[in-house]
């Protein structure tokens, strides 16, 4: 995710930074950005329980409701590979892990309050990316396979 910048001392990686800090976010996020979401708090295993990447996949409401559906991200590949899962290869988008592949885990669609989701921390900014069109419109599809609707052009 960037270079080191000459510091004294160690410096956190972006993923750790981010770790140590969330603030909510304050507008309404488009389908298809990225953002990381805090899961640590009122989440229980099987669930993601942890800070993670996620897409939004929710419209934009004209009202502001302050709740999104997301698309969890983990760096861990399902056993086995389903139909509702997404891989983003390695290297795809300079905000994901830069040395493994991302998987989109379609299955564990959740609607989240905006203050569990921040920006993501890119080379020391926090920004709000967006996935291409493609990968976008993958993930609906895996999110149609997680619900078993068929998909019809």
């Amino acid at each position: 995710m960037g270079l080191p910048e000459p510091h004294e001392g160690k410096r956190q990686s972006d993923d750790e930074e981010q770790a140590g800090r969330l603030m909510a976010i304050t507008f309404h996020p488009n389908p298809g950005t990225v953002l990381i979401c805090d899961f640590s708090t009122g989440f229980q295993p099987p669930e993601m329980v942890k800070r993670r990447h996620v897409v939004v996949m929710s419209p934009r409401r004209r009202h502001h409701s302050g709740l999104c559906l997301v698309v969890p991200f983990s760096t861990v590949a399902p056993e086995p590979v389903e139909a509702f899962h997404y891989v983003i290869p390695v290297g795809a988008y300079p905000f994901f892990h830069p040395h493994k592949d991302v998987w989109a885990k379609s299955d564990m669609l959740t609607c989240v309050a905006f203050r569990r989701l921040d920006r993501v921390l890119l080379n020391g900014r926090y920004v709000a990316p967006s996935l291409r069109p493609d990968d976008f419109a993958a993930i609906q599809l895996a999110i149609l396979a997680a619900l078993e609707i068929s998909h019809r052009p």
